[in-house]
């Protein structure tokens, strides 16, 4: 099953490489950009538009990484919890019982 996924994504893959190499072909066009006053010199279209793709790609995957890192530290933290709570919890466990008290033992006697 897990060369079977290998493939289909290897697939999937060389398509969408397929696909940007006829894009890039068809818009060899050359265009100016201009944004806030800024002008650009000549580019091919294709050009313009495949780094727009990477820029946006790349600031969507910050948007995402970013909060990821104040989860790991949350994990961390409460890895940290729960180890202390285990050793806590071993050394109450390795620690001599205590006899019931007698108490306990007359009333389950008398019942």
């Amino acid at each position: 099953m897990r060369k079977i996924k290998r493939a289909f994504i290897a697939l999937v893959c060389l398509l969408l490489a397929a696909v940007v190499l006829l894009f890039t072909l068809e818009n060899r066009q050359a265009v100016e950009l201009s944004f806030l006053g800024w002008n650009s010199p000549a580019v091919p279209q294709a050009m313009a538009v495949l780094v727009a793709f990477v820029a946006g790609a790349f600031f969507a995957g910050l948007t995402f990484w970013l909060p990821l890192g104040h989860a790991r530290r949350k994990n961390a933290r409460q890895a940290r919890q729960l180890a202390k709570l285990q050793e806590q919890l071993q050394e109450q466990l390795q620690a001599p019982q205590q006899p019931a008290s007698t108490e306990l033992a007359v009333t389950e006697r008398a019942a």
